[in-house]
C-alpha cells in the first residue's frame, strides 16, 4: 500500500496514507517515502490492555510448514490482531471526524480487513479501489463473486501449481477453505 500511495503521490495526487497501528514495533516501518499526509490511528488505552506481543507468535508464519492441518492455528493471532486494531480503528471518532471532513473522491483498501472498507462506506466514500499485494484471497474471490475452481486454480496458500494430482487438489480445496473461514471469520466481527 506505501507503494501505491507514494506512486498516486508522484502523479500528482492528493494522498492520504491512513493506517490502524495493530504492532507497536512496527509502527515506524511504513514504507511511504514520498507521501506525507499520514494519519496514524494509534492504539488506546482498550487496545492496550488486551494486544499480545506479535513477535512472539510471528516465528510460526516463517518457521512452520503450514498445511490444512494448523492453517486455523497459526491464523489465529493474526486474526485476533487485526480484530483488536479494527475495533480501535472504529472507537476513534476524532480521526473518523478528521476523514469525514476531507471529502475523499476515491478510497483505496486491502481486503486482509474488511474495516476499510466499512470505515470507507461510513465516511461516505462511493468509489473503492481494492488493492492487494497476494494474487487472490480465497475469501474474497468468494465475495466478489468470482470462481475459484480448486481442481486447477491453486488457491493463495496453495503448495501446488496448475497440475494437481488428486491429493494436490483436495490439500489445495482445504487450505483454500481454511483461508476463507480466516477471513470471512475476521469479517463478521
Amino acid at each position: 500500500m506505501a507503494r501505491l500511495a507514494d506512486t498516486l503521490t508522484e502523479a500528482g495526487h492528493n494522498v492520504t496514507f491512513l493506517i490502524p497501528v495493530a504492532d507497536e514495533t512496527r509502527k515506524g516501518q511504513l514504507g511511504v517515502k514520498l507521501t506525507k499526509d499520514v494519519v496514524m490511528v494509534e492504539q488506546d488505552a482498550e487496545m492496550r490492555r488486551h494486544v499480545k506481543p506479535i513477535d512472539d507468535d510471528m516465528v510460526q508464519f516463517w518457521t512452520t510448514d503450514m498445511d490444512s492441518s494448523n492453517t486455523d492455528t497459526i491464523f489465529n493471532m493474526f486474526t485476533e490482531s487485526m480484530t483488536l486494531s479494527c475495533e480501535n480503528f472504529m472507537r476513534n471518532r476524532e480521526v473518523f471526524d478528521q476523514m469525514k471532513s476531507r471529502n475523499f473522491d476515491v478510497g483505496i483498501f486491502e481486503p486482509v480487513s474488511v474495516c476499510g472498507l466499512g470505515f470507507m462506506h461510513a465516511l461516505g466514500i462511493d468509489k473503492v479501489i481494492m488493492a492487494s499485494s497476494c494474487t487472490h484471497y480465497d475469501g474474497t474471490v468468494a465475495a466478489i463473486g468470482e470462481p475459484l475452481d480448486f481442481s486447477y486454480v491453486p488457491g493463495m496458500m496453495s503448495k501446488s501449481g496448475e497440475k494437481m494430482s488428486i491429493f494436490e487438489r483436495l490439500e489445495n480445496y482445504k487450505m483454500s477453505m481454511a483461508s476463507y473461514r480466516w477471513q470471512y471469520g475476521m469479517w463478521d466481527k
